[in-house]
């Protein structure tokens, strides 16, 4: 009995573990200009606003943006100005629920590893830009 009681408990237990890494997430990646010239927000970037208005900036505009479903180990990838790419990969789903991804910018030799909990954003200091700097956003949302 308990040879066939293992070989259960080792199935439930891969297949909870399967169902776990196939969480599915709604991925945003934003690029937002922010500059100090006026006061200005988009209309594409008014639930970050709270966040944003932190930064030395005073006025911000979506330049791109890009939703996708992901699942564990996907890449998403975002061209930006200066045709540069911001990679986002996702590493699975951390103990909190949070989505564990890793973000790089080849060009810029950036590399970092974050928890995006579900319904908030990660954002990036990017480039200087038009008298102004690059912002990168990456929300998600547990679906």
């Amino acid at each position: 009995m308990r040879f066939i009681a293992l070989p259960f408990i080792l199935a439930v237990a891969f297949f909870a573990e399967s169902a776990m890494a196939q969480s599915q997430f709604k991925m945003s990646i934003r690029v937002i200009h922010a500059t100090k010239d006026g006061k200005r927000m988009d209309p594409g970037v008014m639930d970050l606003k709270a966040d944003l208005s932190q930064l030395a900036f005073t006025s911000f505009k979506m330049l791109d943006g890009h939703t996708k479903t992901v699942f564990d180990r996907e890449v998403v990838a975002l061209e930006f100005p200066g045709s540069r790419w911001l990679e986002v990969r996702t590493r699975g789903i951390a103990k909190d629920g949070s989505l564990k991804v890793s973000m790089k910018v080849r060009d810029l030799k950036f590399k970092a590893k974050a928890k995006v909990g579900a319904g908030s954003t990660v954002l990036l200091g990017g480039p200087p830009h038009q008298n102004g700097s690059i912002i990168l956003a990456v929300t998600a949302t547990k679906l």
